[in-house]
């Protein structure tokens, strides 16, 4: 089975440059995609560029969303749902929090945490659509 890779738009041209592998570009709204998505108990790979020019890849355990966006907002059809995200990512030893900013202009942040753009929102809305096997990675 091929390695099922989704990138942000931010970041597919820099990951396409260095990686040969099959890459899909995800939209700015992404939980409609992934809930077409097939074979949601297989792990899945995210990434999302960060704001240095670098070309490092860094495994993320975790995220804080400064976005200003939910990507389930409009998406609830008039229920509650409460989605535990506690334990979303599947992640290594070296990975950083993701703090997410979208648009805005980054803030200085801690070192064990790197500046991202829309990360956070395409892993709840893979999270939301049915994935549980999520691995996420900022290129920075």
């Amino acid at each position: 089975m091929n390695k099922r890779i989704f990138i942000t738009s931010e970041a597919y041209n820099s990951y396409k440059k260095n990686h040969k592998e099959e890459v899909r570009k995800l939209p700015q709204n992404s939980i409609d995609f992934f809930k077409e998505e097939q074979g949601k108990k297989e792990p899945i790979f995210i990434y999302d560029r960060g704001f240095n020019k670098g070309l490092s890849i860094i495994p993320i355990s975790n995220h804080i969303n400064k976005t200003g966006k939910n990507p389930l907002i409009g998406k609830q059809n008039n229920e509650i749902k409460f989605f535990d995200i506690t334990e979303i990512y599947g992640f290594s030893k070296q990975s950083k929090i993701a703090v997410c900013f979208g648009q805005h202009k980054p803030v200085r942040i801690k070192k064990n945490m790197i500046a991202t753009r829309f990360l956070c929102n395409h892993v709840i809305a893979a999270y939301c659509a049915g994935f549980k096997n999520i691995f996420a990675y900022v290129i920075d």
